[in-house]
């Protein structure tokens, strides 16, 4: 424990040191043996995303009661997530103008690749953040992360366990009410052959926590709109941790079949080349 937090007071909890931990192998599969792990739970992505996030203190599907210890403000009313082959970035970033500028929406929008900065993939209101809050939020991210180390984790197991028993069974019965619903209950338990858990997780996946953590940590003003442009995609992909809510038909490139004034009955919005998503 004393050298624990001889090393958090060591480290220069500084941008540059945060993009260096980023592209280190704390956060990449440099090995094979760590590929292979990394592969290994490729299918787990939602459920260890839920986990980091939990660990986090963010719930993004439910408002936290007054007394939660969670994030203190409603989650913004509109989830715009973009996914397809091409023009992802493209589209957010057309849609995203067109929110902010001729809605004057406050709007938090989370990319990637980024072109020359990394500060690129996390914008708000259309501005990459500073490289303070950068750092900021990756040691913030990683020190909440890493008190669940694997001496800890015995302690902490448990009530993880009973939250995700808890939402087993409430997938269980959503998915009864919910024929077309491909992502509720995906790995209802996890397979206890899989490696364990990483203390911190990989690249893309911190990236996708930062995201997180800045949009709804962000203050003076709250964000009315989230835009997420998926990873690699598909089922498993990071960024698909949002329950799927009624909304309303949105297509491919940018959303012009619903009015802005009914937005706070929106929750989510899944934009997919070319298809119409009802």
């Amino acid at each position: 424990m004393e050298k624990s937090k001889q090393e958090h007071q060591i480290i220069d909890e500084s941008y540059e040191n945060a993009v260096s931990a980023l592209l280190s192998p704390l956060h990449q599969s440099t090995t094979p043996s760590a590929i292979r792990a990394a592969a290994a739970r490729r299918k787990a992505t939602l459920q260890d995303m839920h986990v980091y996030l939990r660990r986090l203190g963010l719930d993004l599907n439910d408002a936290p009661s007054p007394s939660s210890s969670s994030f203190s403000s409603q989650p913004p009313p509109l989830i715009l997530h973009v996914t397809g082959t091409k023009g992802k970035g493209s589209t957010l970033s057309l849609c995203e103008s067109l929110l902010r500028r001729h809605h004057n929406l406050h709007t938090g929008m989370f990319t990637s690749p980024h072109l020359v900065d990394i500060r690129e993939r996390i914008r708000i209101d259309g501005r990459p953040i500073s490289k303070e809050n950068f750092g900021k939020i990756y040691w913030r991210v990683r020190r909440s992360l890493e008190r669940y180390k694997q001496d800890d984790d015995h302690c902490h197991d448990n009530h993880e366990n009973k939250h995700r028993h808890e939402r087993n069974e409430q997938n269980n019965n959503n998915t009864q009410n919910c024929k077309h619903n491909p992502h509720r209950n995906i790995q209802k338990e996890e397979d206890a052959s899989l490696p364990p858990l990483p203390t911190l997780p990989g690249y893309f996946r911190m990236m996708t926590l930062m995201a997180f953590y800045a949009f709804y940590h962000h203050r003076n003003p709250t964000l009315d709109v989230i835009l997420l442009e998926v990873g690699m995609g598909g089922r498993y992909d990071a960024t698909n941790v949002f329950e799927d809510l009624t909304a309303p038909i949105a297509a491919s490139p940018c959303i012009s079949t619903y009015s802005l004034e009914s937005k706070s009955s929106i929750h989510r919005i899944l934009v997919r080349g070319g298809t119409l998503i009802d």
